[in-house]
This record gives C-alpha cells, sequence and structure tokens, in this order.
C-alpha cells in the first residue's frame, strides 16, 4: 500500500507542476477575447477577407471597359544611306490617339459579372467566418472540458485514495480481504494515471485553441468561462432564416454569374459601335510642329462568321443551360440549408434534454456513494457492492461533463448551420 502511494503521489507531483507551470503562462482568455484575437490574426479568414479585397478591385477595374481608351506616341523614322543622299534626314512623328466604346454589350456584362463575383466571394467570406465560429468554439470548449477533466480527476483521485486507505485500515484490522486491498490500490493508481493523461490533453487541447486563433509560436493558453449552452431557440419554421444565410447567398450569386454569361453571349449576335479620333504631326525635329495630319470615325461593327451569330448560337445554348444548372443547385441549396437547420436543432435540444439528465443521475448516484460509504465502514455492506456503487458515481461524474461539452458543440453546430460568423452575436 505504501509503494502504491509513493508512486501515485509521483505521478501527482507532476501533475501539479505541469498544471502550475501552464497556469503562470498566459491570463486566460474569455470568448470575447478569443473572438477579437481570431478576427485579426487566424490565417484562414485573412486569407478569405485578401480574396475578397483582390475581387473588388478586379470589379472596379472592370468599368475600364467604358472608358475612353487615349494613346501618346513619339516615333523616329531613319530611311538609311539611300536616304541620306536623296537629303532625306530622319523624320519625326508626335501622335495622339482616343477611341470609345458607345455600345458594346460585352463590356457591360463584365461589369456585371465581375460585381456577382465578388458578391459570391463576400458569401464566402462569411461562409469561413462562420465556419471558423465553429472551430474555435469547438477548441475553446475542448480547453474549458480538459481543464474541468482534470478538476473531475482530482476528485476522483481523492475519492479513490480515501477509499483505498478504508480498505487498508479493514484489511489491517482483519475484516478485509488482501484481494480487495490490491483492489483498491489498483483503483487508485488508475485514477492518478487518468489524472496525468487528463493534464496531457489539456496541453494538446490548448495547442488547438492556439491554431484556432493564428498563434504561430506556442503558448499555453488558457480559457475562462463555463460549459453551459444556451436555451433553446425556436423550431426553425421561419423562412426568414434562409433570406440571409451566406451558402444561400452565394449560390445566388453563382446564378447572377451566370446570367452575366448569358449576357455576354448575346455580345456576338449584337454589333458594336464605337468612335476614334486620331491626330499626328511630322517633322525632321524630335518635337514636330508642322504638317498635323487629323482622322476621325465612326465604327459599326458586326462579325458574321468566325465568333459571330454562327458561334454565338451555340455559346448562348450553353449560357442558358450554365444558368438552368445554377438555379438548381440554389434551389438544392435551400433545401440542404433547411435539411441541416432542423438535424442541428433536433441535436441541439437532445443536447440540453440530456445535460439534465445526466444531472440527475449525478445527484442520485452521488447520495448513493456517501450512504454506501458509510455502510461500507459499519460492515453492512460487502466490498463488491460498494465498488459498484462508486464506480457508478465515477463515470456520472465524468459523463457528466462531457454531456455539457456536447451541448456547447451542438450549440455551436446550429449557429453554424445558421451561416452567424465571427462578428455576429
Amino acid at each position: 500500500m505504501q509503494k502504491i502511494l509513493k508512486s501515485a503521489a509521483g505521478i501527482f507531483f507532476l501533475v501539479g507542476m505541469v498544471s502550475s507551470g501552464a497556469r503562470a503562462a498566459d491570463a486566460p482568455l474569455t470568448w470575447e477575447d478569443c473572438v477579437r484575437i481570431a478576427e485579426q490574426r487566424n490565417p484562414d479568414l485573412l486569407s478569405a477577407r485578401k480574396a475578397l479585397e483582390s475581387q473588388r478591385a478586379r470589379y472596379l477595374g472592370s468599368y475600364n471597359g467604358l472608358m475612353p481608351q487615349v494613346t501618346l506616341s513619339n516615333s523616329r523614322t531613319d530611311g538609311g544611306p539611300a536616304s541620306a543622299v536623296r537629303g532625306a534626314g530622319p523624320q519625326w512623328q508626335a501622335q495622339g490617339s482616343a477611341g470609345m466604346d458607345l455600345f458594346n454589350l460585352k463590356d457591360y456584362a463584365d461589369i456585371g459579372s465581375a460585381s456577382a463575383t465578388q458578391s459570391q466571394v463576400s458569401a464566402q467570406l462569411r461562409l469561413e467566418s462562420a465556419a471558423l465560429r465553429f472551430s474555435l468554439r469547438q477548441a475553446f470548449a475542448d480547453v474549458l472540458l480538459a481543464q474541468e477533466q482534470v478538476n473531475v480527476s482530482t476528485k476522483i483521485r481523492d475519492l479513490r485514495k480515501t477509499n483505498a486507505r478504508t480498505v487498508a485500515l479493514l484489511y489491517d484490522s482483519g475484516r478485509e480481504s488482501k484481494g480487495n486491498r490490491m483492489k483498491a490500490e489498483a483503483e487508485l493508481y488508475q485514477a492518478e494515471a487518468e489524472l496525468a493523461q487528463a493534464v496531457r490533453s489539456l496541453r494538446s487541447t490548448r495547442v488547438g485553441l492556439n491554431h484556432q486563433l493564428g498563434h504561430d509560436d506556442f503558448a499555453l493558453t488558457t480559457a475562462t468561462g463555463t460549459l453551459e449552452a444556451a436555451a433553446l431557440p425556436p423550431p426553425p419554421d421561419d423562412d426568414s432564416l434562409l433570406a440571409n444565410h451566406p451558402q444561400i447567398a452565394s449560390f445566388e450569386a453563382a446564378e447572377a454569374v451566370a446570367r452575366a454569361g448569358v449576357k455576354s453571349a448575346w455580345s456576338g449576335v449584337l454589333p458594336n459601335l464605337s468612335v476614334n479620333y486620331s491626330r499626328s504631326v511630322v517633322d525632321s525635329k524630335e518635337f514636330p510642329t508642322a504638317n498635323a495630319q487629323w482622322s476621325a470615325a465612326g465604327v459599326l461593327s458586326l462579325p458574321i462568321f468566325g465568333g459571330g451569330p454562327t458561334a454565338s448560337w451555340y455559346a448562348v445554348t450553353a449560357a442558358k443551360r450554365t444558368l438552368e444548372k445554377t438555379r438548381e443547385d440554389l434551389r438544392s441549396a435551400k433545401l440542404q440549408v433547411r435539411d441541416t437547420l432542423e438535424s442541428s436543432w433536433a441535436s441541439l435540444a437532445g443536447s440540453i434534454d440530456q445535460v439534465e439528465v445526466q444531472r440527475r443521475f449525478l445527484a442520485a448516484a452521488s447520495q448513493r456513494n456517501e450512504e454506501a460509504g458509510v455502510r461500507y465502514s459499519s460492515g453492512l455492506m460487502t466490498f463488491e457492492d460498494w465498488e459498484l456503487v462508486v464506480s457508478d458515481f465515477v463515470n456520472f461524474e465524468r459523463s457528466m461533463v462531457q454531456s455539457r461539452h456536447d451541448a456547447v458543440i451542438a450549440e455551436s453546430a446550429w449557429l453554424k448551420a445558421l451561416g452567424k460568423g465571427l462578428e455576429e452575436q
């Protein structure tokens, strides 16, 4: 017995050293702290933001198709030795030209496509934020769970230590068997090993939280809070839950891109109207000022073959089929989101109910454990029956913490199904 206690004490000393070092490493983070840090440092969220900024620049750049094109040039022409014999020196030409499309359907289609793509990337950013909220909440809850498991394991270790001493005293007085004493000592050692594993798991979950926070270096981050889910929301019967959902917005943007594709395909059928103006000056000086020439033109063009109506027929047909596909994809997305909302809500409701179930079982198991301890010490209960009661109490201690953690994760999955991002309450 003494040897077992010394070994167990050694494990506990190691656990205490690791735990105290972790507490001193960092100030505890609340959920709000984690949200603020992740918004600033999470690489996936930052990448999605950069993608939106890039697409916004492309959208603004698409308006260049409607702007006039202005070109200035200055060139030198030299005819070689034969020209020098004739007395003709090098010629300089300064030229300025301007042109503008008055009507080109493709330019407007490109603007519409870029705008729709920007909306699509914006919806993807919201989806990334919602996914990060779920992952961050799960990592935060895992740290809270691991911290509580350390506390529960410590409580169970203390219980096993007290029970082992009780059995040892009864054995020394000749009222208990050696096998039961060995069983109690083994359970104490198991409790110490589980406590040590709980501390190792805590370290692992902290690394996972660091990952979601975007910390490049290792830090023993400590979380503060409670493993409690909010009250059960009403069933997802309101269609307004779909109206602003980022996944629906993404498919609606894809439909808008397809509509712009149809418009662009029709550009091969309609004529393009443009105007051009050019003015040039030719002289033997580098900056000529004489012999000015100018020209102005209006151009109405319509390709007939090799990109005209023949090719446009198939391009328009393909674009229309793509548009029809995106509409069916949008309908499928709405059905999927509704299905996910319903299943997530049902899972959350079940998890909240399970917390109450486990709370009642734990209260009963705690009461039975206290009563069984008194009866066993008085010789009114066998070791085997007492051990069943103690094991039942230990199991409910652990399952109670796990059920609260599961309820928090189910709540996070519900918020993800709603499409709520980090910035949303």
